[in-house]
């Protein structure tokens, strides 16, 4: 959990808190697909990661154990698991 600090005190708030949920359109519950991710910046994107080591805490060695604890790629699984991508890069142009 992340702390939220204002000048009313602070609150724990969950680690993808202030960023936007996937949602499922009619055409995704007809299909039966998950919805579609929810793009971020790279930043954001690495924001989150962080937030969720933070949150579920730091692991070396492993993608995760049985304590829930991650490594940063790990992290960054569960951010994309959670329907928050990366935009993908543009094309380059083709070198003459």
């Amino acid at each position: 959990m992340v702390p939220l600090i204002c000048k009313y005190g602070s609150t724990v708030q969950a680690w993808n808190a202030g960023f936007p949920v996937p949602r499922l359109t009619q055409l995704d519950r007809i299909a039966h697909r998950p919805a579609r991710p929810v793009p971020v910046t790279i930043a954001d994107h690495l924001r989150l990661t962080s937030r969720y080591i933070q949150h579920a805490g730091w692991l070396q060695g492993a993608l995760w154990d049985d304590a829930g604890r991650v490594c940063l790629l790990g992290a960054q699984a569960t951010v994309l698991a959670h329907g928050c991508p990366p935009p993908r890069p543009s094309a380059a142009p083709a070198i003459r």
